[in-house]
């Protein structure tokens, strides 16, 4: 039986190590120091309560275009979004100063930061920064 918590390698009952199949969901570049481990029961639940919204892929609404160009402005910051980290995805309801309307999770701030064990993310300078500067 597989172990439910992935990471780099996972065990399987006896306690050989067996690589981790390729999932959409598992980031592969957290920072373990402030992650926790990824666990597919709380990933389900997670996404599970994100398809109850029924938000998904929905139209743009002027009360998040307002929610992005308020905060590029106070911030001083060329992008803006307001993103809903989905399996294999992260789906943009609102962006300003970024094209499309989702970029893949492996490219995903938000994707480590639903991994953070800490109150906030901070990435002072993403290009300096081994997890997002490629």
């Amino acid at each position: 039986k597989r172990a439910m918590t992935y990471g780099k390698r996972a065990e399987d009952s006896e306690g050989a190590a067996s690589p981790v199949e390729d999932f959409d969901w598992i980031t592969n570049n957290l920072d373990m120091s402030i992650s926790c481990a990824q666990n597919l029961e709380e990933e389900m639940a997670r996404l599970l309560t994100l398809k109850s919204y029924l938000i998904l892929d929905a139209k743009r609404e002027q009360k998040f275009e307002r929610i992005t160009a308020l905060a590029g402005r106070i911030f001083d910051v060329p992008i803006a979004l307001v993103s809903l980290v989905d399996l294999g995805r992260q789906w943009f309801m609102s962006n300003r100063g970024l094209g499309g309307r989702e970029t893949p999770r492996s490219l995903a701030f938000c994707a480590h930061a639903i991994m953070s064990t800490q109150d906030l993310l901070v990435v002072p300078n993403a290009s300096l920064d081994p997890r997002f500067m490629n």
